[in-house]
């Protein structure tokens, strides 16, 4: 009953929250994380230290994402240029995707991606 397109990316010290059904503040900046308390001696004297800040939401100009990437292809047909999310752009965003997926089956293990010099140099370029 209700449309929902929206991801929260939690770090240590803060949080990230997007949501695209959002049109005045899709973006949110949580200034908030755990810190662990540095001496301790035993089990039972362990403790999480809760730390709330502010929360910032960024101005976001909003646009239609298929609108502007037909523009943009158009214009890259029209003027002979390579376009910013070309075949290799969406390889890696494969891979990337794919490290996620195995990330999230071996409980947030890092993952390595490999990237090739070309595609890199292009990314550089953007």
């Amino acid at each position: 009953p209700q449309k929902v397109r929206s991801i929260t990316l939690v770090g240590d010290k803060k949080m990230v929250a997007w949501d695209d059904c959002n049109a005045l503040e899709p973006i949110r900046i949580y200034d908030k994380g755990v810190t662990q308390e540095p001496y301790y001696e035993n089990y039972g004297e362990f403790r999480l230290l809760l730390r709330e800040g502010d929360v910032v939401m960024p101005k976001v100009n909003l646009v239609e994402p298929l609108k502007l990437q037909s523009q943009h292809f158009l214009e890259c047909l029209s003027k002979r240029q390579q376009p910013v999310s070309d075949g290799r752009f969406g390889w890696e965003v494969v891979k990337v995707l794919e490290a996620i997926e195995t990330s999230m089956k071996q409980g947030g293990a890092p993952q390595r991606i490999e990237h090739t010099a070309t595609s890199t140099q292009h990314t550089d370029d953007r």
